[in-house]
């Protein structure tokens, strides 16, 4: 947007060296034509700068919308992390509960090696 400013203003500052090395001294000093041209410029650049205004208040207003876009992408995108993080810490605790439930049968399944060693030690001896 700036860009667009300097633009146009560098094209209207040449344009008025142009038109202020353009004149001469005897145009200055024909009266009537040189004001009624002179009446002409400013009331063309009345009209640039009406355009410029109304163009800078249609980007401004562009740019306002899609910061406001960007800022509400950037909520729910606060929002969908913080439930990915609620997710994780859930997922998290299960897999403990679940690793310390395998821990625990694990556990269960040697004392139950260690009774049918036993058993078969006990059994093999009376059939000896």
């Amino acid at each position: 947007m700036s860009k667009l400013k300097m633009d146009v203003f560098n094209r209207l500052k040449a344009r008025l060296a142009e038109e202020l090395e353009s004149e001469s001294e005897s145009e200055v000093h024909q009266g009537q034509s040189v004001r009624q041209s002179g009446q002409e410029s400013r009331e063309e650049l009345q009209r640039q700068v009406e355009q410029l205004k109304e163009h800078i208040n249609k980007n401004y207003f562009v740019y306002v919308k899609r910061l406001e876009k960007r800022k509400e992408r950037i909520k729910e995108l606060d929002e969908y992390a913080k439930l990915l993080l609620k997710d994780n810490e859930t997922l998290q605790k299960d897999a403990k509960d679940k690793e310390k439930l395998i821990a625990d049968q694990r556990e269960q399944l040697d004392t139950l090696e260690g009774f049918k060693s036993q058993e078969l030690a006990k059994v093999s001896y009376e059939l000896s």
